[in-house]
């Protein structure tokens, strides 16, 4: 008895050893133990990574998974590699399919897995069955994303792609807010992109996708696709907000910025709104600022621009300037259009013309502030705002 207690240590310590081993250093695991199957498929995994293919020596491969198999009948990964092997065989195609849906039954978590089936379901077609894969895929394998978002996202405009992903994008699966992420970032098709926010319901599903509807009108506006982003932003929700010039918080709304006032945020002024539809300036001595600035689509016109404006400090009026840029595509922003405001100490209505020129795919206006007072902080406070046409 005592024999067989060291004898049994002995094979528990050599196991846990190959255990260890098949893992980290699966060549050395295999010398120890032949027929483990989780260093077979490693050394496998490894030879598919560096090599590229299993073309020469399938055959071996064959056997060296039945032999795993014979040892783990159920280890997924073992499987997976047989059906790597069994579909170089002639007609082997379907017994191989068999094999990885017997793979994957076993466990999902095997990556390998996962990447052929999403390949074999775009093989034939099924763009549902290889958005399956790739929810799986990502989701016990979030590594993938590197691999697998820019297949996907090279995809995403096209109309079955975009109904496959609705479900997922409303689940919002574990992968989704990075794919989304990079989705806003990179699509090469930021209008198309769009129309997938509309498919699914965007923020209106998933609340938490707000911040992506914020990053997506940024990214029409730098491609200066002002129309698309206007009609996306009233979709998900603007209203009126994007044709609205005054300071109401609909008109100063984060959430569709640009397309409502961006409002200074830094060390050389404050700027905010007030309940009073009300835009606020304090501005340090000496300095200029952009106070507020937003995008518009304005159709060529003569528009007129009222407001009224006051100073809190008679002493340290702000100098306030009001610019607007025509933007066109694939070209930086032209100015066409300047006034600066009167610093009277008196509450005073202000009317100007602003004609606007044809061509523009948008017109940025901008606020400028600049600071009068050497000593203090110079102040404005601006409401009453409206555009119209003449």
């Amino acid at each position: 008895m005592a024999l067989g207690a060291v004898i049994a240590g002995a094979m528990s310590s050599r196991d846990a050893a190959v255990l260890v081993l098949a893992n980290q250093y699966p060549e050395l695991a295999i010398k120890l133990a032949p027929a483990n199957a989780t260093a077979i498929t490693r050394v496998f995994d490894k030879s598919m990574v560096t090599q590229g293919g299993l073309e020469q020596n399938f055959q071996g491969w064959i056997a060296a998974s039945k032999q795993a198999l014979r040892a783990d009948p159920l280890n997924a990964s073992g499987v997976r590699l047989l059906a790597y092997a069994t579909q170089l065989t002639p007609n082997g195609l379907p017994r191989a399919r068999q094999l990885m849906q017997l793979s994957e039954r076993a466990s999902r978590r095997d990556m390998f897995a996962q990447i052929w089936l999403i390949e074999d379901a775009v093989g034939k077609g099924d763009v549902a069955g290889a958005l399956k894969h790739y929810d799986r895929a990502l989701s016990v394998r979030p590594v993938l994303a590197g691999q697998l978002f820019p297949v996907l996202i090279a995809a995403s405009s096209e109309p079955a792609i975009q109904k496959a992903l609705v479900p997922y994008l409303r689940a919002n699966r574990p992968w989704v807010p990075s794919f989304l992420s990079v989705l806003v970032a990179k699509s090469p098709d930021p209008v198309g992109v769009a129309t997938l926010f509309r498919r699914y319901g965007g923020a209106r599903a998933v609340p938490s996708h707000a911040g992506f509807e914020t990053g997506l009108l940024k990214r029409l506006i730098q491609a200066n696709k002002v129309d698309a982003a206007r009609s996306f932003a009233i979709a998900v929700g603007a209203g009126k907000a994007v044709d609205t010039l005054g300071f109401s918080p609909y008109s100063t709304a984060e959430h569709f910025r640009p397309l409502t006032w961006s409002l200074y945020e830094g060390p050389e002024g404050e700027v905010s709104s007030t309940a009073s539809n009300a835009l606020t300036i304090a501005v340090r001595p000496e300095t200029k600022i952009v106070a507020a600035t937003r995008i518009m689509q304005l159709l060529p016109a003569r528009m007129i621009l009222r407001q009224r404006i006051s100073y809190p400090d008679r002493n340290a009026a702000a100098l306030v300037t009001w610019k607007a840029y025509c933007r066109h595509e694939g070209s930086a922003p032209k100015q066409f259009w300047v006034r600066d405001l009167p610093a009277s100490t008196a509450l005073t209505s202000i009317e100007t013309a602003i004609d606007v020129p044809a061509g523009c795919a948008g017109v940025q206006i901008d606020i400028e502030a600049t600071g009068t007072s050497s000593s203090t902080d110079s102040k404005a406070v601006i409401d009453h705002v409206e555009l119209t046409t003449r």
